[in-house]
């Protein structure tokens, strides 16, 4: 049995049923590039699309303590999340890249590439692939410029 605690004012208690999370993560071991990875979430709503993110970082990560994301990125937010009996402090900063997210344990900081939900699934594979390679050392946007055949991009990122 399941026992679900009441949020505390400020914090959303996660406690729907979701997909498993679309994430790909480079191998452990000396960081390369921009991103340890990409995510594709389902959609813009930072509060439902991160229990499933959380819980397929956990055997990497561990007990995750924060996410930074850019403010631009999500839907309305809260500060706090509370998933799997964890409270997850959450921040928004304008001063984040935009389309990355942090996530925060004692033991690591993992910064993922954000795919555009909407985006078309073939392009969305084909960033997770190269966000996830191992030998990957791209910026950003040009990781995000990986998807489609046209390198321009909208602000939320690949469209196409």
């Amino acid at each position: 049995m399941t026992a679900l605690t009441r949020p505390v004012a400020g914090e959303v208690a996660a406690t729907r049923l979701r997909p498993a999370a679309r994430v790909r993560l480079k191998p452990p071991g000396p960081t390369t590039g921009h991103v340890d990875g990409a995510w594709w979430p389902l959609s813009r709503d930072l509060t439902a699309e991160l229990p499933a993110l959380l819980e397929a970082l956990a055997p990497r990560a561990g007990e995750i303590e924060q996410v930074t994301y850019h403010l631009s990125d999500w839907d309305c937010t809260t500060r706090r999340l509370v998933t799997a009996g964890s409270s997850v402090r959450l921040g928004g900063y304008h001063t984040q890249h935009p389309d990355t997210l942090d996530v925060i344990s004692a033991h690591v900081r993992l910064t993922l590439l954000v795919i555009a939900p909407d985006t078309a699934p073939a392009a969305a594979e084909r960033v997770l692939d190269a966000a996830a390679d191992p030998g990957d050392t791209g910026a950003v946007d040009e990781l995000l410029g990986t998807g489609t055949t046209d390198h321009h991009r909208t602000p939320r990122g690949v469209r196409s």
